[in-house]
């Protein structure tokens, strides 16, 4: 995926490489796509829990609510990591 949005969106992989410090390439588009998937792994496995994670919405419910999209997780995560949630990643 990452490949092909290099192809339409050259600021978003220069700014992801930017920020893994890493020149672009297959290795850091690897990295990059790994740090993700680690944090909606993370998210999914945190969303619907007890006490303030009820508020939580996985990805799927983002999804089937028509707001998966990168505000709507920016906000899930600032919700995760006000409750003091950080993943190992």
């Amino acid at each position: 995926m990452l490949i092909e949005m290099a192809k339409t969106h050259s600021g978003a992989i220069h700014k992801i490489s930017h920020e893994l410090f890493q020149e672009d390439g297959e290795q850091t588009r690897r990295m990059a796509a790994t740090i993700l998937v680690n944090a909606f792994v993370f998210q999914e496995t945190l969303a619907g829990g007890s006490g303030e994670l009820a508020k939580i919405a996985s990805l799927e419910e983002l999804r089937s609510s028509g707001k998966l999209n990168k505000n709507s997780v920016l906000k899930e995560w600032e919700s995760i990591l006000t409750i003091n949630y950080y993943p190992n990643f």
